[in-house]
């Protein structure tokens, strides 16, 4: 989710930044063109219409193909608004004292430990059947020998079968 809003920020700014570009020139020509400079709302109306023509027309008449370098570009462009404002509000928090008053410390980054589903997502259909065996057999009251026994007559190659051991000593 914060990958879209990051990405739609990046296009504002872009926006905003065409429209500023649009706007410097035609606010210096005004004078010169017309008899009676347009008023301020005008250009600026236009100068949006423009930034935003120019981008529409560059997605349409590529067939799309300009996404590659516009989905990027606004990540990009997001990215570095949220950082810099992440700075500046941070900053601003350290000069005026506020972070030890509201007790407030920069975010760090947790890794989640992996829970028991999570570390058996990523196995192949026959390495969890043959964890499910092993697990069923010793609820059973099967002793170790007696699975690995049972494994290697089905045709269990032993490392497969040690791996799986020390999976379910590791998850149960």
């Amino acid at each position: 989710m914060i990958h879209i809003l990051r990405t739609i920020v990046g296009w504002v700014v872009i926006l905003i930044f065409s429209w500023l570009l649009f706007l410097i020139p035609i606010s210096l020509e005004a004078g010169s063109q017309y008899q009676q400079p347009p008023g301020f709302g005008d250009v600026v109306v236009f100068a949006f219409f423009a930034a935003a023509t120019l981008l529409f027309f560059s997605i349409v008449c590529t067939a799309g193909l300009s996404l590659i370098i516009w989905i990027p570009l606004g990540y990009g462009v997001g990215w570095l608004v949220f950082k810099i404002s992440y700075g500046l509000v941070w900053g601003i928090l350290k000069i005026t004292g506020l972070d030890r008053k509201l007790k407030i410390k920069p975010a760090k980054r947790v890794q989640q430990p992996k829970t028991k589903t999570q570390s058996v997502v990523s196995l192949t259909r026959e390495e969890r059947a043959l964890l499910n065996y092993i697990k069923k057999a010793k609820a059973k009251g099967l002793n170790d020998a007696r699975i690995v026994q049972n494994l290697t007559n089905n045709g269990w190659p032993t490392d497969s079968i040690a791996a799986a051991f020390q999976m379910v000593g590791n998850v149960t």
